[in-house]
């Protein structure tokens, strides 16, 4: 997993970053819309984080999940991630519905 950036230290930030967006992934993982605000709270991470944390879910070393955002009001926006079906095959070829980040 990686967050880089020229400020980023694993020793000192890798823990934190790492628990943070877990906490942001298992609060927009249910589909429901949330501010910024109501990420923070729920996830009890900085408000002045959740916007990076957001980001990350998007890229690959964190799921490349499908993060959705829709406008609310001037400047606030809400955002969730949405789950994709896909199909996941067994040992014996059988197709399985399941969901990308979820085991089928």
């Amino acid at each position: 997993m990686s967050f880089g950036g020229k400020t980023f230290s694993e020793d000192q930030d890798g823990d934190r970053c790492r628990g943070q967006l877990a906490r942001v992934k298992s609060v927009l993982s249910d589909g429901k819309p949330r501010t910024l605000e109501e990420v923070a709270n729920e996830a009890n991470v900085p408000l002045s984080t959740v916007g990076s944390r957001i980001r990350d879910l998007r890229k690959d070393f964190a799921g490349a999940f499908t993060v959705m955002s829709q406008r609310v009001s001037k400047g606030t926006w809400k955002y969730w991630i949405i789950q994709e079906k896909k199909i996941v095959f067994d040992d014996h070829g059988q197709g399985l519905m399941g969901f990308e980040g979820v085991a089928a």
